[in-house]
C-alpha cells in the first residue's frame, strides 16, 4: 500500500476539523439551537451577536466533510485495503467505548442494561458513533473507489463528480437519496478528495481560495437570514445546515484553502504530533456516558453567561474539551508503550497489517 504522507497543512485542517466538530456540538447541545434558542433583535448589538454566532456555526459546519475529503486525498492512489487505518480506527473506538463505559458503570454513574452493555461492547454494530460506523465502511470500499478512479480519464472523472453532485446535493435529489448516515455523501467526498489529489494544483495562490471560502460563508449567512425572515417569529434562530447542502462546496473550498498553506518545519512537527490524537476527541466527548453530563454542564454555563460573551465561551469550551481529550489520549499512548514497548507494538501492528493484506489479496 502506498505510504500516506504527513502534510502539515492538511494535518492542521484535520485538527481544526475536529475542533469544529466540538464547536458544532456546543451549538447543538450546549446552546440548544434546535430547542428554541433565539435572539430577540432589539438593537444593532443583537444583530452583531447573531451574525457572529451564525458565522461561527457556518465555519464549523464543513468539519465532517473536510475529514472525509482528507481521506480521499490520501488514499485515492492505493487500491489495497487500508488495514492499518482500519485497525487504528476500530481499536481506538472499541477501547474508549469499553473503557469509559466500564469506568462509568464501576462508579455507579450510569444505569446498566443489556442494551447499553451491547452498545459498549459492539459500538459499530449498535451505531454508538455514527461517524465511525460510516467511516469504517468507507475505508472498506475505498480500494474499489480507487480502482474506479484509476480507470477514468480526467474528463470522465469530472463528469462522474458532476453527476454525483446532482445525486448527493440536498436539493432536489439529495434530500431523498442521502441517508441519515451520510454514507453516499462520504463516497462522493472520497472521490472529490481523490480528484483534487490527481488533478488540482496545490500551488494555487492563497487569496482566491480564501475569497471562495468567504463567499460560501456569506451564502450560508444569507440563507439563514432568509430562513429567519420566512419564519415570521421575529426572533433570530441560529441554524445548522445539512452536510450535503451549501456545506458541501464550502468544505471543498476550505480544503483547497489549506492545500495552499505553507507551514514551517518546526510548527509542522507539532501539528503532525497532535493530529493522530484528534480522533480520540470525538470518541471521548461523544461517548453516550460522557456527552449527557458534559453538555448539561455546558448548558448551565451558557444559561448564566451574558449573551455578548457567548462566542468567547463557545471557543473557550471547545478548546478546553479538545485539549482535555488530547491529554487523555496521550496517556493511552504512553500506557500502551509502557505495557508493550514501542518495538513490540510496531511488530504487532506490522503483522496484523501483513495478515490483512494477505487475506485481501486471496479474496
Amino acid at each position: 500500500m502506498q505510504k500516506k504522507e504527513r502534510l502539515a497543512n492538511i494535518e492542521l485542517l484535520r485538527i481544526l476539523a475536529m475542533i469544529g466538530v466540538v464547536v458544532n456540538h456546543f451549538f447543538n447541545y450546549g446552546m440548544g439551537i434546535y430547542d428554541g434558542y433565539g435572539i430577540c433583535p432589539d438593537s444593532g448589538t443583537d444583530y452583531l451577536l447573531y451574525y457572529t454566532l451564525q458565522a461561527a456555526k457556518a465555519l464549523a459546519l464543513p468539519s465532517v466533510d473536510c475529514y472525509v475529503l482528507i481521506t480521499g486525498y490520501f488514499l485515492i492512489g492505493s487500491c489495497s485495503p487500508s488495514v492499518k487505518g482500519l485497525c487504528k480506527v476500530w481499536s481506538e473506538t472499541w477501547f474508549y467505548s469499553v473503557a469509559i463505559g466500564a469506568a462509568a458503570l464501576a462508579t455507579g454513574n450510569a444505569p446498566c442494561t443489556w442494551r447499553e452493555l451491547a452498545g459498549l461492547l459492539f459500538p459499530l454494530a449498535t451505531n454508538e458513533y455514527w461517524f465511525v460506523t460510516s467511516y469504517i465502511f468507507l475505508l472498506l470500499v475505498a480500494p474499489f473507489l480507487s480502482m474506479l478512479a484509476r480507470g477514468l480519464s480526467r474528463r470522465q472523472y469530472r463528469l462522474l463528480l458532476i453527476v454525483g453532485l446532482a445525486v448527493v446535493f440536498r436539493y432536489p435529489f439529495g434530500l431523498h437519496l442521502v441517508s441519515d448516515q451520510q454514507f453516499l455523501l462520504f463516497i462522493y467526498l472520497y472521490l472529490a478528495g481523490g480528484y483534487i489529489r490527481k488533478y488540482v494544483n496545490a500551488a494555487t495562490p492563497l487569496r482566491p481560495r480564501l475569497a471562495a471560502v468567504a463567499a460560501f460563508v456569506c451564502l450560508m449567512l444569507l440563507y439563514c437570514t432568509a430562513k429567519n425572515a420566512a419564519s415570521g417569529t421575529g426572533a433570530l434562530a441560529v441554524y445548522g445546515l445539512s452536510y450535503n447542502g451549501l456545506v458541501l462546496p464550502a468544505a471543498v473550498a476550505v480544503f483547497l484553502l489549506f492545500l495552499s498553506l505553507r507551514i514551517g518545519r518546526r510548527a509542522g512537527r507539532v501539528i503532525n504530533a497532535v493530529s493522530p490524537l484528534s480522533l480520540a476527541v470525538y470518541l471521548i466527548h461523544c461517548h453516550p456516558m460522557v456527552e449527557g453530563p458534559l453538555w448539561r454542564a455546558v448548558s448551565e454555563t451558557v444559561a448564566g453567561c451574558p449573551p455578548g460573551l457567548l462566542p468567547l465561551l463557545c471557543y473557550a469550551c471547545s478548546a478546553a474539551i479538545f485539549l482535555a481529550c488530547i491529554f487523555i489520549d496521550c496517556f493511552r499512548h504512553a500506557g500502551a508503550r509502557l505495557l508493550l514497548g514501542a518495538a513490540p507494538c510496531r511488530r504487532i501492528l506490522s503483522r496484523a497489517t501483513d495478515a490483512g493484506r494477505s487475506i485481501a489479496h486471496r479474496l
